[in-house]
């Protein structure tokens, strides 16, 4: 590097630094990754369009079939 000229990011592979190394964002990073699909669903729901939630799974087990059987 020459006097007088700017100091700039040298990039030396991959990596947001140019260090090699994954971010730390990328380290630390707690949600779960997203699928296509819900990103679809979610631009939709921005664009005021109507898209129906995905159905929340139940909060214990279906034991119906076990209480039958045990004749309860």
């Amino acid at each position: 590097m020459m006097p007088g000229e700017p100091v700039t990011a040298i990039r030396n592979g991959p990596g947001p630094d140019g260090d090699g190394q994954p971010s730390a964002e990328d380290l630390f990073l707690t949600r779960r990754a997203v699928t296509p699909a819900e990103v679809r669903d979610e631009m939709r729901r921005q664009m005021g369009e109507d898209v129906p939630r995905p159905l929340r799974p139940p909060d214990h087990p279906d034991t119906s079939e076990l209480r039958g059987r045990l004749g309860l």
